[in-house]
């Protein structure tokens, strides 16, 4: 049974770098990009946002440097959760529909740990306001680099068998599942932005990871129906 534990296994690692002393739990410059979007989509400070599966809380404290009081942060293990904002502890498996309503609700890389994100998408439905927008991020399983890791090896990016027992991750969302749940839901995608793509050479160390990649990226230049780079970043309301 996947339970909160496996969920939130890797929650004692995270980058070298982190932010500001805070390590974070996500890909390579997903902060950076889903801190975009999110003002693009939020420039009132004082709205209220819930984050889920907020980690150390890195994301959170880079809201709070940029002047957003009203947070709210979720996170099982929340002992090791660092900003100077509330936090709860809840298993995002079970029902969290109770903890309020909000302008914005955040997910940076949690849906893919959750057994049931048809479930999940529906909590976070009932906590937004009627105007309000949910930003949810996860690895992109219909990338270039992902069907072709398929094809070679029968393993889609970010969940091979050995990802699913060391970070946990294990229910891929394709987007056209996801976007037909949205609607039947009674929620709508505003938009999706692709974040880390595979000429961002710097998240790689080494020479031959490099090449490789750089093949990669030479195959992916023929494929039909390419979806963006290695992680997704969605952008959810209500209809």
């Amino acid at each position: 049974m996947w339970t909160a534990k496996l969920q939130h296994n890797n929650r004692t690692e995270g980058s070298e770098d982190g932010y500001k002393g805070i390590p974070i739990f996500a890909g390579y410059k997903l902060h950076e990009a889903s801190f975009k979007v999110f003002t693009k989509y939020c420039k009132n400070t004082n709205a209220r946002i819930l984050v889920l599966g907020a980690g150390a809380g890195a994301f959170d404290q880079r809201l709070i440097d940029h002047h957003y009081k009203n947070i709210l942060a979720v996170e099982y293990h929340k002992e090791i959760y660092r900003p100077k904002a509330e936090v709860v502890s809840r298993d995002l498996n079970e029902d969290f529909n109770d903890l309020g309503k909000f302008d914005a609700v955040v997910a940076i890389e949690i849906i893919e740990h959750i057994e049931n994100h048809f479930h999940f998408v529906r909590q976070i439905k009932d906590l937004l306001k009627d105007d309000g927008f949910a930003l949810i991020t996860t690895p992109n399983v219909e990338s270039p680099i992902s069907r072709i890791k398929f094809f070679l090896r029968g393993d889609l990016s970010c969940f091979t068998p050995n990802e699913i027992i060391n970070t946990g991750h294990i229910n891929p969302i394709f987007r056209n599942i996801f976007v037909a749940h949205l609607k039947s839901c009674g929620m709508r995608l505003r938009e999706v932005v692709y974040s880390t793509t595979l000429w961002d050479m710097n998240q790689f160390s080494g020479f031959s990871q490099k090449l490789f990649m750089l093949v990669f990226r030479v195959i992916s230049i023929v494929m039909r129906n390419k979806s963006g780079g290695q992680l997704s970043i969605f952008v959810i309301a209500k209809e």
